[in-house]
Parts: C-alpha cells; structure tokens; sequence
C-alpha cells in the first residue's frame, strides 16, 4: 500500500536527478555545480517551465496540490535558472493570493525555500504585497 501511495501521490524525479548528478541524497550543493550538470541541463530546463505551465493550467485542487510538492522538491533546479525561478515564483504568488488554504500554504512554503538567501527575494516580497492588497 505505501509504494502505491508514493508513486500515486509524487514523482520520483529529483532523487533519479541527484542520482544521475552523483549528489548525495542529503547533500545541499547546488545541482549546477555537479560535473554531469551540462548534460541534463537542457532537459531539466524544458521540463521546469512546463511544470509552470501545468501550474497555470491546473484547476482541481487535489492535483495542484501534488504538482506544489513536486515543485518544492524541484526548487534547488528551479534556482539553477533564474528565468524559470522568476517564473514559477509568479504563479506561486498568484496561487498564494487566490487559491484555497491547502494550496496556499503549499505555495508560500516554496516561496520560502525558493528565496531564501537569493536575489529573488526583495522581488517576491514586493509582488505578494501587491497580490495580497489586491486581493
């Protein structure tokens, strides 16, 4: 029963990638620092912005929640590329402002883990407090 609930309920992609990069499970480098990095970067960049299309197109809040979870194991890419984790941080902010509690809290908590100690910061601060007075 707990495999079927873990590869209904996640995709096991982000440890198949640290696998690939030879990044120890619990290590925090950074994925564009592996030596392998240059291989797979074309493809982990085509398949984040379309998780960020998904992202806008998800309706149904049980898969917008599993997509958010996904999403937070794949933010260390996401900062890989500053394109992609500008936009994804904008469809997390408008999920944040607008959607219901379990996707809201989910979406702030990639918001933290995506800019903590980044540039990105200042930038995300600044839209959501625009979000929220809109909202």
């Amino acid at each position: 029963k707990q495999w079927y609930q873990r590869r209904v309920h996640g995709v096991n992609l982000e440890p198949a990638l640290k696998k690939v990069l030879k990044i120890e499970a619990d290590s925090h480098m950074k994925p564009e620092k592996a030596k392998k990095w240059k291989k797979v970067e074309r493809h982990v960049r085509a398949y984040l912005m379309e998780l960020v299309t998904l992202l806008s197109r998800v309706n149904e809040q049980s898969v917008l929640c599993v997509l958010l979870k996904h999403i937070h194991s794949m933010l260390p890419y996401y900062q890989a590329f500053q394109k992609g984790a500008k936009a994804v941080m904008m469809k997390l902010i408008n999920i944040w402002s607008s959607a219901s509690e379990t996707p809201r809290i989910l979406a702030f908590m990639c918001l933290v883990k995506l800019v903590r100690n980044s540039p990105l910061l200042e930038p995300c601060v600044k839209a959501m407090y625009l979000s929220y007075v809109k909202n």
